[in-house]
């Protein structure tokens, strides 16, 4: 499945990762590039459940933390975004996504910042 998503064949992949999953339902790493899948082919509240299973199955899973983080900046829940970006970076900081990430964690927290002023004044 794994594969098919990285040859931009989600909706392929999806069929096989779900195949995977009812072969064993416990483990994190199918439901998490299931999640990955169903965010490719635009079915964003179906990734966010399976990303958010994957972590109920391993809190320890960074590509999950990473699909969830970026979910969340999607859709303006920079609290939440900050918090599984930063999870990401504490268990996956040695990659090219890790300094996209790092990116926009700043980016985040400049805009934090920048409401918190505003809501001051």
């Amino acid at each position: 499945g794994r594969i098919l998503l990285d040859m931009d064949e989600p909706r392929l992949g999806e069929r096989f990762l779900r195949d995977a999953i009812a072969e064993k339902p416990g483990a994190a790493s199918p439901r998490s590039a299931l999640a990955r899948a169903l965010s490719l082919s635009g079915d964003l509240a179906g990734a966010e459940l399976e990303a958010e299973s994957a972590l109920k199955l391993d809190g320890s899973c960074s590509e999950a933390h990473a699909l969830l983080g970026r979910l969340c900046l999607d859709r303006g829940s920079l609290d939440q975004a900050r918090t599984h970006l930063q999870k990401y970076l504490e268990l996956d900081s040695l990659t090219l996504t890790a300094l996209d990430i790092q990116r926009k964690l700043g980016a985040i927290e400049s805009t934090i910042r920048a409401r918190a002023a505003d809501a001051q004044q």
